[in-house]
């Protein structure tokens, strides 16, 4: 399965040395491949390690890592 169009911010609220900053980071997918679809009763999707893909926002912008079955 891919999964394209879809945008996801996210807003992590830190300290550094006493001073609050906000990291900015926006992810995106974009016919990015996520998972297998399993068939049966009920059908189950397997989502092994799928990478969005990171906008130009903060540098410190993590690589964030999807997994599970569902």
């Amino acid at each position: 399965m891919t999964w394209s169009e879809a945008e996801i911010t996210i807003l992590t609220h830190r300290s550094f040395f006493g001073f609050p900053y906000t990291e900015h980071c926006i992810y995106y997918t974009d016919n990015t491949p996520f998972g297998t679809l399993t068939g049966g009763t009920p059908a189950t999707l397997n989502i092994g390690s799928f990478k969005f893909l990171n906008k130009e926002t903060d540098s410190v912008c993590a690589e964030p890592v999807w997994t599970g079955s569902y």
